[in-house]
């Protein structure tokens, strides 16, 4: 008499699933180096810092209307035109 078990056509191994595949890596983002070798159309640049501070600034109206109008020449938003203009104030005011 064999004291071996057989476990051949037990109804458990129904149950049992195969092991699943490995989960396919997630993709990565996009970094600047991927795309050091492509020219960049002219007047695009790459702004390394995120913007992601933000104020509430309060203005009169009539100056409002005065800087939209001077964006909207320059091709530009009111919020790029005021980080323009205190990085310029700011690179002034370490020079002195």
């Amino acid at each position: 008499m064999s004291n071996k078990k057989n476990f051949k056509g037990n109804p458990t191994a129904f149950f049992i699933s195969e092991q699943e595949p490995a989960a396919p890596e997630p993709a990565r983002a996009a970094s600047v180096a991927d795309f050091e070798n492509i020219p960049l159309p002219i007047g695009y640049k790459i702004v390394q810092e995120s913007k992601t501070r933000r104020i509430q600034l309060l203005l009169r109206p009539s100056v409002y209307e005065v800087l939209k109008r001077v964006c909207d020449d320059e091709g530009l938003s009111v919020n790029q035109k005021i980080n323009q203009i205190i990085e310029a104030y700011l690179t002034a005011q370490e020079g002195e």
